[in-house]
């Protein structure tokens, strides 16, 4: 099996395709290295044909798994669509596999650049086209960079979510009492930097109960899901 979270991504489209509104959905592999600073994903490389050689310099080639030649050989969407079902998530460039993945209601974060071809519009991050499908948009003209470190942190936000809301160990055996009600007046008084805090030291503790895994979930922004 292997070893999850697996993160399948593409990055770069036909580049015979890019030369009007096209031009400029590509990014170089090496803008993904943010999310590889996470010690626990693993990557999942899409890519055929043009951009593919991009793995042999890349600085967390080591991170991806060694099917390379299999998906080099793949024939169809039928063949891709298998194996992408096979990840958690894709991360893709403005390309046919996000068209596919969103088809098939595969979440993907799909990665636009600043002007973007018109189906995407130009603002919001979802899409009437694909429902599984979340937009990550530059915010300025040819800023990859900065929307990498968006998308990282973004993933590291909700993969930290997922955790609190789904732990596998919890230590009910101290007293939770006095520490939901320190966190229930921080709240009220709105010390959000505090009971965030707070919130922190008991999961590390061992000590956080429903209540206060909640509330930093809300704290760190919500429950949205990876799509």
């Amino acid at each position: 099996d292997a070893p999850r979270p697996l993160i399948a991504i593409a990055w770069q489209g036909n580049p015979d395709a890019e030369h009007t509104t096209l031009r400029g959905r590509s990014l170089p592999l090496e803008s993904f290295a943010p999310l590889a600073q996470d010690s626990n994903l693993s990557f999942l490389s899409l890519q055929k044909g043009p951009g593919s050689e991009q793995l042999a310099s890349c600085s967390f080639r080591h991170r991806f798994l060694d099917i390379q030649p299999e998906i080099d050989a793949l024939w169809d969407f039928n063949d891709t669509a298998a194996i992408l079902a096979c990840s958690d998530l894709l991360i893709s460039s403005d390309s046919a596999i996000a068209h596919l993945a969103g088809a098939i209601g595969h979440p993907t974060w799909l990665l636009l650049h600043h002007l973007p071809e018109w189906r995407w519009g130009l603002q919001g991050d979802s899409t009437h086209w694909y429902p599984s499908l979340q937009i990550f948009r530059q915010s300025a003209p040819g800023d990859w960079s900065s929307l990498l470190q968006h998308v990282a942190h973004t993933f590291s936000q909700l993969q930290q979510l997922r955790s609190l809301l789904n732990p596998q160990h919890s230590n009910t055996l101290q007293p939770q009492r006095d520490t939901e009600a320190e966190l229930e007046t921080l709240l009220a008084q709105g010390q959000r930097d505090a009971a965030e805090a707070l919130c922190r030291r008991r999961l590390e503790a061992g000590t956080a109960g429903e209540r206060v895994r909640t509330a930093l979930a809300s704290l760190l922004g919500g429950t949205e899901r990876w799509q």
